[in-house]
C-alpha cells in the first residue's frame, strides 16, 4: 500500500493506544491520591489464546459520593502477566487495563469486560486483599483497501461499513471507516474473526453505487474478511460501478418553477413498485437522482400550491397506473423528465402579507407593500377608514384628509394571475390617524417658589385657539389633584424641585404636550418685621423670621416705598428726612440650589419727631 495508507493506518490505529492517552480528559485530569491503606487487588492479565500479557499498565481509580479519583497508574504486569495494586483503603473501585505498552494488538477494557468507565464493575476492597481480578484481553486486527470506480480513479468520502459476521464474544459488532482523497481506508482495531463489508457512497458526491466485498449486492451475498492479530489483511479493495441518473424540471400555474416539491422515484420489482429514491426541487423547479440501477421507474411528484397539496406522476398528471414507464440501461441517464402541472380546478392564488408606510397624520400620503406574490401578478386596491370604505381611486396610495383623523385606516388587496383563482387579503391598521402638527410652546413657572406662596404656569405660543390642561410635578413626580394653571405651595413641598406639563388640544390637531424646566428647590422665607421706635435718631431692627436653614439675608430699607440709598444693613438709624414718612424693610433670603426669595415687611407708623 502507498504512504497514504501508511498515514491512515497510524491515525486510525483506534484505541489501544489513543484511548490510554485520551483516558485523563474523560475521567478528569486527577493527581494520584496517596496510597496509604492495607488492601491490594491482583491477578493475571492474559490474552484471548490464556496467553500473559506483560507490559499491561494498570490504571486505578475509586469511587466516593459519585466522584471518581485517580488513585494509582503506575503498575504494570510482569511478564507472567501478574501484576498487584497495593496499598489502598477499603472502598469501591474501577481498573482499566491498557495495552500501551504492549507489543501485541490487544483490545483495553475495564473490569469486567466493559469498554466504557460507565460499565465497568466496580471492585470492593474491603479488609484486606482482593485477588482474581484476571481480565481476558481481546486479540484485535485490522484490514485495508481502496476504492476507485471503473476507470480506476480514487473514490474520496465513500462510506466503508464493517459487521461482523463470525467473532466470537462480539456478536452484532459494527464499525466502519471513511476513504481519504486517495481512496484508501484502514479499519482498525477489530477483535479475531469473520466480517462483511459494505462500501456506501451516500456520503461522498460521486454517482456511483454501492456494493458488498467482493462484488457482492447484497450482505448475504458477501464475501469474508478474516481478520487475525498481528496480520494486517490488505487489498481488501472496491471498485464502485456508475449509477444511472434521472433529472427534470417541474413547473406549476403560469408556467412557474414548483420549487420544493418531493420528488420520489420508483422502482419495478416483479408485479410492485418500491420506493428507491428521493429528492426535491430547488428555486428552478429544477431535480435529479443518481445512485441508480438499470431497470424500469416511474417518478412520482409531492407538491403544495397555494397552501394545496397534490401528488401526481411523470408524465400524465393523474393517478399511478397512468404513469408512463422510464427504461435506464446501466448507468444510464434521462434528463428529460421535464413536466407541466396545472390542477384543475384552478387553485386560489396564495397571498403576500400587505404592509401599509407612511405616517398615518391629515395631509400624509400612505402607500402599500402588496407583500411577496408569485410574479406577474397584478391588484386591485381598496382603502378603508374603521374597516368601512373610503371613496377614493383604485391606486396603491391614499392621501390622508381631515376628515379621517382619528381613524384607523386598512387597504384590501386583490390579486390576480392566469390559472389561479383571485385572492385577496387586508392589511394590518395603521395607528389613529393624527391631526396636523401642533405649535407647541415651552411652558414656564412664575411667582415666588417659597412655602405659602401661589406659583403659575405660563403656556409659552402655541397654535392660536390650543386650549389647554396642566399637571403639576415635585422633583419629577405628579402632585395628586394639581392640575390648574396655578399651584399653591403647601408645606408638603418644602425643598422641591417643581416642573408644569401643559398639555395643548385644539380640533383637526395632534395632541401635544410640553414640559417645563424644573425650579429652584421651594424655600422657607418668612414675612420679617421691624423692630424698635419710628422716631428721629431712634434705631429700628429688621427680624427676618424663619427661613430655610443656612439662608444668607441682604437687607433694603425703604421710605414711603423708596430705597434709602445706602440702607442696606439689617438696622436703620432714623433721621430728620425720614419724618413723617412710613418705613419698610425688604430681605432676601438665598441659598445655593434653593430659590432666592424676597419678603418684604409692614411699614412703621409715619416717623416722628
Amino acid at each position: 500500500m502507498s504512504a497514504v495508507w501508511k498515514n491512515l493506518r497510524a491515525r486510525t490505529l483506534a484505541w489501544p493506544v489513543a484511548i490510554a492517552v485520551v483516558l485523563a480528559s474523560l475521567v478528569g485530569a486527577a493527581t494520584p491520591a496517596n496510597a496509604a491503606g492495607t488492601g491490594s487487588i491482583s491477578g493475571v492479565v492474559t490474552d484471548s489464546s490464556s496467553a500473559p500479557v506483560e507490559g499491561v499498565v494498570i490504571t486505578v481509580y475509586r469511587q466516593s459520593a459519585g466522584d471518581t479519583t485517580l488513585v494509582r497508574e503506575d503498575v504494570v504486569t510482569a511478564a507472567d502477566g501478574t501484576y498487584a495494586v497495593e496499598g489502598l483503603d477499603d472502598g469501591d473501585y474501577l481498573v482499566w487495563f491498557a495495552t500501551v505498552n504492549h507489543a501485541g494488538a490487544l483490545r483495553a477494557e475495564w473490569w469486567d469486560d466493559a469498554e466504557d468507565m460507565d460499565d465497568a464493575t466496580p471492585i470492593r476492597v474491603e479488609g484486606g486483599a482482593v485477588a482474581g481480578i484476571d481480565p481476558e484481553l481481546t486479540l484485535i486486527g485490522e484490514f485495508a483497501g481502496q476504492v476507485t470506480d471503473e476507470e480506476g480513479a480514487p473514490l474520496p468520502d465513500i462510506d466503508v461499513v464493517v459487521t461482523a459476521r463470525d467473532v466470537p464474544g462480539f456478536p452484532g459488532l459494527t464499525t466502519r471507516a471513511t476513504t481519504s482523497d486517495d481512496g484508501e481506508y484502514v479499519v482498525a482495531g477489530l477483535p479475531e474473526g469473520d466480517y462483511t463489508v459494505r462500501f456506501d457512497p451516500e456520503s461522498g458526491s460521486a454517482n456511483v453505487l454501492p456494493e458488498w466485498w467482493d462484488d457482492a449486492s447484497s450482505e448475504a451475498d458477501a464475501a469474508t474478511v478474516t481478520v487475525r492479530a498481528n496480520d494486517p489483511r490488505l487489498g481488501v479493495d472496491a471498485e464502485l460501478a456508475k449509477g444511472a441518473v434521472l433529472a427534470g424540471r417541474l413547473t406549476g400555474p403560469g408556467a412557474r418553477p414548483l420549487a420544493g416539491a418531493e420528488v420520489t422515484v420508483l422502482m419495478a420489482d416483479g408485479l410492485t413498485w418500491v420506493e428507491t429514491a428521493a429528492a426535491h426541487t430547488d428555486s428552478n423547479g429544477d431535480w435529479s437522482v443518481h445512485r441508480l440501477y438499470s431497470g424500469n421507474y416511474r417518478v412520482r411528484f409531492d407538491a403544495t400550491i397555494s397552501g394545496i397539496p397534490y401528488q401526481f406522476f411523470w408524465a400524465a398528471p393523474g393517478a399511478e397506473e397512468e404513469a408512463s414507464l422510464i427504461g435506464l440501461g446501466a448507468g444510464g441517464t434521462r434528463k428529460d423528465l421535464n413536466l407541466y402541472f396545472r390542477p384543475v380546478p384552478p387553485p386560489p392564488l396564495e397571498p403576500g402579507v400587505p404592509v401599509i408606510v407612511g405616517t398615518p397624520r391629515v395631509g400624509q400620503t400612505l402607500t402599500v407593500d402588496p407583500g411577496d406574490w408569485l410574479p406577474g401578478v397584478f391588484w386591485n386596491y381598496e382603502w378603508l377608514a374603521d374597516e368601512s370604505p373610503i371613496s377614493s381611486p383604485d391606486q396603491p396610495s391614499l392621501t390622508l384628509t381631515p376628515e379621517l383623523a382619528g381613524k384607523t385606516i386598512s387597504v384590501t388587496v386583490t390579486g390576480y394571475l392566469s390559472d389561479y383563482l383571485p385572492t385577496d387579503v387586508t392589511s394590518a391598521p395603521t395607528a389613529p390617524v393624527a391631526g396636523l402638527p401642533l405649535t407647541a410652546g415651552t411652558p414656564s413657572v412664575t411667582g415666588v417658589l417659597a412655602v405659602g406662596s401661589t406659583v403659575t404656569a405660563k403656556p409659552g405660543t402655541w397654535t392660536a385657539g390650543t386650549t389647554f390642561s396642566y399637571q403639576w410635578y415635585a422633583n419629577g413626580k405628579a402632585i395628586a389633584g394639581a392640575t390648574k394653571a396655578s399651584l399653591a405651595i403647601g408645606t408638603g413641598l418644602r425643598g422641591a424641585q417643581l416642573s408644569v406639563t401643559v398639555t395643548g388640544t385644539k380640533a383637526g390637531y395632534a395632541q401635544a404636550a410640553k414640559s417645563s424646566a424644573k425650579t429652584a428647590k421651594v424655600a422657607t422665607a418668612a414675612t420679617p418685621k421691624i423692630s424698635g421706635k419710628a422716631k428721629v435718631g431712634k434705631k429700628l431692627k429688621a427680624k427676618p423670621g424663619t427661613w430655610t436653614s443656612g439662608t444668607k439675608f441682604s437687607y433694603q430699607w425703604y421710605a414711603n416705598g423708596k430705597a434709602i440709598k445706602g440702607a442696606t444693613k439689617s438696622t436703620l438709624t432714623l433721621k430728620k428726612a425720614h419724618k413723617g414718612k412710613k418705613i419698610t424693610v425688604t430681605v432676601t433670603g438665598k441659598k445655593s440650589g434653593y430659590a432666592t426669595v424676597a419678603k418684604t415687611s409692614k411699614a412703621t407708623g409715619a416717623v416722628k419727631k
